[in-house]
């Protein structure tokens, strides 16, 4: 596996390669997802950030974008999901 040209540490994404890296604390280990970015027509911001908070089982709450564009396609979706009810990528393939 050819790995991205980057300090080994934390999350790397690889916006050309769709890939997330990922490299634990005190080890040599990579692990490597899958991941889909941005949207057709808008461009993925290239940054570095941290994480600040961290939320144990958050409720997810669907963007208003996004319900209006569920909407228009007719699907019938709820709101908001509980924690560990329903993940991220199911809420936005409900019907």
């Amino acid at each position: 596996m050819l790995l991205p040209d980057t300090p080994r540490e934390g999350i790397v994404v690889n916006l050309a390669e769709l890939r997330l890296y990922y490299y634990p604390p005190g080890g040599n280990i990579v692990q490597v997802f899958p991941l889909g970015i941005g949207q057709l027509g808008l461009e993925t911001p290239v940054t570095t950030t941290r994480v600040s908070q961290k939320i144990p089982n958050p409720t997810w709450t669907r963007r208003r974008a996004s319900e209006r564009a569920l909407w228009s396609r007719a699907l019938n979706c709820r709101r908001s999901y509980p924690p560990g009810q329903i993940t991220r990528w199911d809420a936005l393939h409900c019907v």
